[in-house]
């Protein structure tokens, strides 16, 4: 439990930019932090990032500049594949939702975010296996918001 603990500890800590070494000292495997879009302002279609080997893959939506709920909304899918060519909506995101102990995990296809701040999704690979993610982010609205997407891939 402890060594679960410490892996999230970290994990945390290297989406906020704080910690930027491996897990290895854990006993797992090792962490990469990679930036999948940076300060985005308009609808795209991240470059390919290779997470073959990956156990786990968390994702973090950072919106700024929204001046105002509803004027602007980033609608964030993640799309699968194995081959660079042949893409695929990834539907079992792992939603950062409340559950009561009696409720699995909310699982959806994409996240809709309107207002300043982070949200988390988690790509839960243990029924999958995939050697390549993106992202795509759908902006509507007019606003001067800026997009970051940072992915923490656990291999």
């Amino acid at each position: 439990m402890k060594n679960k603990l410490v892996k999230i500890l970290i994990s945390l800590l290297a989406l906020l930019g704080v910690y930027t070494g491996g897990n290895a000292l854990l006993g797992g495997g090792v962490t990469d932090s990679v930036t999948v879009l940076d300060g985005i302002s308009a609808t795209v279609t991240s470059s390919s990032i290779n997470i073959d080997g990956a156990e786990r893959v968390t994702l973090a939506f950072t919106i700024a500049n929204v001046t105002g709920t509803g004027l602007a909304t980033s609608t964030f899918a993640v799309e699968v594949s194995n081959d660079e060519t042949n893409w695929v909506t990834y539907n079992k995101l792992v939603d950062n939702v409340i559950n009561s102990n009696s409720q699995e995990l909310t699982r959806v296809a994409s996240e809709i975010v309107d207002t300043n701040g982070t949200t988390f999704l988690s790509m839960d690979l243990q029924h999958d296996n995939f050697m390549f993610l993106r992202m795509t982010d759908t902006i509507t609205g007019t606003t001067t918001s800026n997009v970051t997407v940072k992915a923490l891939i656990d291999r």
